[in-house]
């Protein structure tokens, strides 16, 4: 993994981001996702702490343990109603405001 990326675009095949896929990648500010994602696995963006933001679009359906968890600058996640969120995707020093968007 690249440590020092601070802006990332996945590819539009991808259907899951897999897990620890950008473990402590703690440069990273922006990451976008694209629609064909369905699943966000355990720890996916553990110990990323420049996030600032992350929108989760309508195709996610489950964000699994951990995703989130050390992303202690995350300001604003955006989350499609649709998408089940697993008990611990946030971590409890999360200070983010959650919107749900339809």
């Amino acid at each position: 993994m690249a440590y020092h990326l601070k802006r990332f675009a996945l590819p539009e095949h991808m259907k899951e981001i897999p897990e620890m896929a950008f473990y402590y990648c703690r440069s990273l500010e922006d990451i976008t996702i694209p629609e064909e994602v369905c699943i966000i696995k355990d720890d996916a963006f553990v110990g990323c702490s420049s996030l600032k933001a992350i929108t989760v679009p309508d195709s996610v359906r489950e964000l699994h343990m951990n995703a989130f968890d050390g992303c202690d600058s995350l300001e604003k996640i955006i989350l499609r109603s649709s998408a089940t969120v697993v008990v611990g995707t946030f971590d409890s020093r999360c200070k983010a405001q959650v919107v749900y968007e339809e």
